[in-house]
């Protein structure tokens, strides 16, 4: 029954395509066979190719989604009867499963193609082991130690025969080998199982054969892992790989080798990018993941589950109440150890055995709640009968249903299938397509592999698939002077740095960027056209999108329609796009910092037919307003960027630093007559905001122009402690004549 529930309401809202993040590279790489990024989860891989094998009808994408809401139904079918095996009834079984399938973290996936679905059955799968576990009576007979086993016939069995508990525990490590093949997550298990055991049955602990079989047991599931290395040697289109430093270099490996596997299923490449620098950090870390269970379970959600943890108590049922909360502890360890700020901070999908064991708590208050109404003697008889327990029971998944079902329908969620759609119409027929990350990369990766489209396009991304772009080979070819390639197609990308890091030119085209290799002597690209830009079709575009990372790319794609329009002379539309991305306040910084350059852009060339004007004899006021203008726009997007998103983020730090230098700047050109002080002040704002020597020059000199000789002799230390190499800094101070300033007489 949960599971037909859960199922018909997944069902209803499921993503008919692919969805962003990692759904199309996922979608991709389990269609080819192929690696996706670390840990493989070869489980899901293959279960997922089976599963669209099988059932033959919509897109592959769809498909994919399928499969995630049956594997999250099944967990709900599985947590409902983990709860009646332990001793609920049947009524606060099927709540409690329903709320669990009802949670933002689980509906939300259940929807799109991601391995968090599966990490729920397999979770979903252990609890169920371990329930059978706790139900069976040792071998000398008694009572059973859960709270819902019952007195079996003891007379003509034996002892053997009636203990159990030996072969749920070898599947239960089967099923623990497997479910690692697909997320390391539910290693979460292993400690709660050995807690329980310690408590009830650590007599089982002695065996040694039975300590041996369930080792034994893990193997065939860990074996899957072997897939990556075999696969890898067949060199599939879609394969991770990892960069292995030797010496002072670093090349990419292939996991054929021991090295990089182990790399590769360790994430070292992860590490970097983690959060946790200190044990304050962890702090924030558990109390922010606290107050996420709380925001969770809701109003009626929490108090059913602190029910359900008095009544754990109660029964005597400590053990397992402190299992909950090892496997929520344990769920939640690595990812404090190791997770980048949004891993923590914007997602709660990686506690995911975390939140079905602390559905299975709530399903205890759930059952305390029904029994306490149902033996009540204060209560009417009408409050006390079926009709009224079922409105109990339903009051939490009702409630999680309306506060979810915004966040969680994604019926007409085409977002990413669109925007990988309107990246293919501009790119020419046989072209190269170059970048990284889960932003336009990976749904076009499931266009592309998946669906078939545009067959003639190469994608290239060095640590994901095979190949090189043809102008990075002939760049590599120039440089050690060798002979250019035969054929050098035309190269684009969504990612700007996906060309600044190889060395060449970027050309904003539309959404994306062409890139072509330098020009003799440094000369200028042609420009890019002129004409009026309109914007591609993209549904979902201008939804009130609730899920971050969802709202965080649409983000991404008004920046570079903004970017787009602004190349082509249409101020107002990209200043009205970016207003947007303001609105948005976006978690990731990417739509505001690709936002910021294009508004320093525009100021940089208001600022310029300002001093044009100026030097016409014209007043640059009316320029100078204009480039305030955006460079106050883009200061609310690099605030944004911060407030909403990781403080320590350097770039946004860097482009608030930036934007306050180029208003000193206008600054400086605007009073540069009219008011002398106010403009030298412009230009000391410029010289510490931009970081250049040649203002930090201006400044000083003008410092000394308008008599403010102390405060020039003072601005000139600072500089010259900051910009020690500057020639021009020390030849100044000679003018000035203080020698005796540290710097001032270099050459």
């Amino acid at each position: 029954m949960a599971f037909l529930a859960a199922f018909a309401l997944y069902l209803f809202t499921l993503c008919p395509t692919v969805w962003v993040g990692d759904s199309g590279e996922l979608t991709a790489a389990a269609h080819v066979l192929g690696i996706p990024h670390p840990t493989g989860y070869p489980l899901w891989l293959l279960l997922a190719k089976a599963f669209s094998v099988v059932v033959p009808i919509g897109t592959v994408s769809w498909r994919m989604n399928l499969f995630s809401a049956l594997c999250a139904a099944a967990a709900a079918q599985l947590l409902c009867a983990s709860l009646r095996r332990v001793g609920c009834g049947r009524l606060a079984s099927f709540a409690g499963a329903l709320a669990f399938a009802l949670l933002g973290p689980i509906w939300g996936e259940a929807t799109v193609a991601r391995t968090y679905p599966l990490a729920a059955l397999c979770s979903a799968s252990l609890w169920w082991c371990t329930a059978r576990f706790l139900g069976e009576r040792p071998s000398g007979g008694g009572s059973a130690t859960s709270g819902n086993a019952t007195s079996g016939a003891a007379g003509a069995s034996s002892a053997a025969d009636r203990d159990r508990a030996p072969r749920w525990i070898v599947l239960h490590s089967l099923l623990l080998g497997f479910g690692l093949a697909n997320h390391p997550m539910v290693i979460a298990h292993a400690p709660a199982l050995l807690l329980l055991l310690v408590a009830r049955r650590r007599e089982l602990l002695l065996r040694p054969q039975l300590i041996a079989a369930a080792l034994l047991a893990l193997l065939p599931g860990l074996a899957l892992y072997g897939y990556l290395p075999w696969r890898a040697a067949a060199d599939p289109p879609i394969e991770a790989r990892v960069g292995i430093v030797e010496g002072e270099k670093q090349r990419i490996a292939e996991l054929e080798e021991p090295r990089a596997l182990l790399s590769y299923l360790r994430r070292e490449a992860h590490h970097e990018r983690r959060f946790a620098e200190s044990m304050g950090d962890h702090v924030t870390i558990v109390t922010h993941h606290l107050g996420e269970a709380v925001r969770e379970w809701g109003v009626v959600g929490v108090p059913l589950l602190l029910m359900g943890a008095w009544t754990l108590l109660r029964r005597g049922q400590k053990a397992l109440l402190a299992a909950v909360a090892v496997i929520w502890a344990v769920n939640l360890a690595p990812l404090a150890l190791h997770g980048a700020w949004w891993d923590l901070f914007l997602y709660s999908r990686y506690l995911t055995c975390g939140w079905l064991a602390t559905a299975l708590v709530v399903g205890f208050g759930l059952e305390a709640l029904l029994r306490a109404t149902r033996e009540s003697t204060r209560l009417p008889a009408a409050l006390r009968g079926a009709a009224a327990s079922g409105v109990l029971a339903a009051l939490l998944p009702a409630a999680l249903l309306l506060r979810n079902f915004p966040l969680c329908d994604r019926r007409e969620a085409w977002l990413a299938e669109d925007y990988a759609r309107a990246l293919l119409a501009e790119l020419p027929e046989g072209a190269q397509y170059i970048g990284s990350g889960d932003v336009a990369l990976y749904p076009l990766l499931a266009l592309r592999y998946a669906e078939g489209v545009r067959q003639d396009l190469s994608i290239v991304s060095r640590g994901q698939l095979k190949g090189e772009a043809d102008l990075v080979l002939a760049k590599q070819a120039a440089k050690r002077g060798e002979p250019m390639p035969a054929t050098l197609r035309p190269l684009f990308s969504a990612d700007l740095m996906a060309g600044v890091q190889e060395g060449l030119v970027a050309q904003r085209r539309g959404l994306l960027w062409q890139l072509v290799l330098p020009l003799p002597n440094g000369a200028a690209p042609p420009p890019a056209p002129r004409a009026p830009f309109v914007a591609p079709p993209i549904r979902g575009l201008e939804r009130d999108e609730r899920d971050p990372f969802a709202r965080s790319v649409i983000g991404a794609i008004e920046a570079d329609l903004a970017d787009a329009a602004a190349v082509r002379g249409d101020r107002a539309q990209a200043r009205a796009r970016l207003e947007r991305v303001v609105q948005l306040r976006c978690p990731r910084p990417w739509g505001a910092t690709t936002g910021v350059e294009t508004l320093l852009a525009l100021a940089r060339d208001a600022q310029q037919l300002a001093g044009a004007a100026a030097k016409r004899g014209e007043s640059p006021a009316p320029l100078c307003a204009q480039a305030r203008e955006d460079l106050a726009l883009a200061a609310d997007l690099a605030r944004v960027a911060l407030e909403c998103g990781d403080a320590r983020e350097a770039l946004p730090r860097l482009q608030a630093q930036q934007i306050d230098g180029w208003q000193g700047m206008v600054d400086a050109l605007e009073f540069q007559v009219s008011d002398p002080p106010r403009g030298v002040q412009g230009l000391l704002r410029a010289a510490d905001g931009l970081g250049r020597a040649d203002v930090a020059v201006s400044a000083v000199a003008a410092l000394a122009r308008i008599g403010q000789r102390k405060q020039a002799e003072e601005a000139l230390a600072r500089y010259l402690d900051r910009f020690p190499a500057s020639a021009e800094l020390a030849q100044l101070a000679r003018e000035l004549g203080v020698v005796h300033l540290k710097g001032a007489s270099g050459s």
